[in-house]
């Protein structure tokens, strides 16, 4: 599930994950960033530690090494000694255990050597120094199940990570969360296209999900003539998530309500429909289903009508939704998806072969 800051905080997708996988079975977490900032992006349940000078990018402001960003947006790396520990936390504040992990690295010339393994068990040795600049990813399977995991750099050379998977060895899905504060197409566009392709065929998704266009509310592209730039912009975007796996399916989730205040009162900014029309026809193109978040938000006055709801459902900047507001997008988006499913179930009955004795 990729996005902005409607999505960076785990808000909608923690819901959604947690419906489907009530429905499906829990496979876990999914994929993380290993080291962020905060403001960013944020992740609940999952324990961060870190030591070391660690630097850390993201698609927002930009700035990574051959500009690789790896699936979650926010690539983390170290030139000296360093470690790292990520685990999440259950209710009982105990790790929770899984079965399969995987690490997202950058390999280059030069490289460090990287070690990771269980928190006190054993670790796995790999130098991250090759000819050329290339992406690995590294395996680890403990059929017992592990909790934390522990990274660590041994200084004799640059290290870069682009995240972790957290799964269990039992069916079911994950619905991972991929957002980043302040992103749009144009900071997607930073992303190098064949690091991205092979992001995102690493995870060989079943769904990719789409969710950006409250921070291009001003941009040129979309303000001149019928928005066809921003359009072709908001295609290519799409067309290079699909390239890293062209049978996933696809859902565009339109941009929210957002609110401005005219004599002291706060209406729907006018953009937004727009906005709507313009990531539809985009997703029509595309061949990804479209879901309208303003609709489920009430359509015009939307934003006006969750803020005076009590509790509140929006943020008074007249552009996010509380805690309380995310969990019910969550839901409803959870139902969307979950009637789409059962309605694919409906019209494609799956055969069941009897054991013969």
């Amino acid at each position: 599930h990729f996005g902005d800051s409607t999505i960076a905080a785990d808000g909608i997708p923690s819901v959604v994950r947690r419906r489907l996988q009530a429905r499906f079975g829990e496979r876990g977490p999914g994929f993380v960033p290993v080291r962020v900032d905060t403001r960013w992006v944020f992740r609940p349940q999952l324990v961060r530690e870190s030591v070391g000078d660690w630097s850390h990018w993201n698609l927002t402001q930009g700035g990574a090494p051959s500009r690789r960003y790896g699936l979650a947006g926010m690539p983390a790396g170290i030139e000296s000694e360093g470690g790292l520990t990520l685990g999440f936390k259950t209710q009982d504040l105990e790790f929770a255990s899984h079965h399969y992990f995987s690490l997202a690295v950058q390999a280059q010339p030069g490289g460090g050597t990287l070690r990771w393994g269980p928190v006190g068990g054993e670790m796995q040795v790999f130098s991250t120094d090759q000819d050329r600049v290339k992406d690995e990813d590294l395996f680890l399977h403990f059929p017992e199940g592990a909790g934390a995991i522990r990274i660590e750099a041994l200084g004799d050379g640059p290290v870069g990570i682009y995240g972790i998977s957290f799964e269990r060895a039992q069916p079911g899905v994950t619905w991972e969360t991929l957002g980043v504060a302040g992103s749009s197409i144009g900071s997607m566009r930073r992303q190098n296209e064949s690091h991205l392709k092979r992001a995102v065929a690493s995870r060989s998704p079943s769904l990719i999900v789409y969710q950006t266009g409250g921070n291009a509310l001003g941009y040129d592209s979309f303000l001149l003539g019928d928005g066809q730039l921003y359009q072709q912009s908001y295609l290519t975007i799409l067309s290079r998530l699909r390239a890293g796996a062209p049978d996933a399916d696809c859902l565009v989730v339109g941009p929210l309500d957002q609110g401005v205040r005219q004599r002291g009162q706060v209406i729907s900014r006018s953009e937004i429909p727009r906005m709507i029309a313009v990531q539809r026809a985009a997703a029509q193109e595309a061949g990804c289903a479209f879901w309208d978040a303003r609709a489920v938000m009430g359509g015009e006055g939307g934003f006006a009508r969750w803020m005076d709801h009590e509790p509140t459902l929006t943020w008074t900047d007249l552009m996010h939704l509380s805690q309380a507001g995310s969990a019910l997008l969550g839901e409803r988006m959870a139902d969307a998806v979950l009637h789409a499913f059962s309605a694919w179930e409906s019209a494609s009955p799956i055969e069941v072969i009897e054991d013969k004795p």
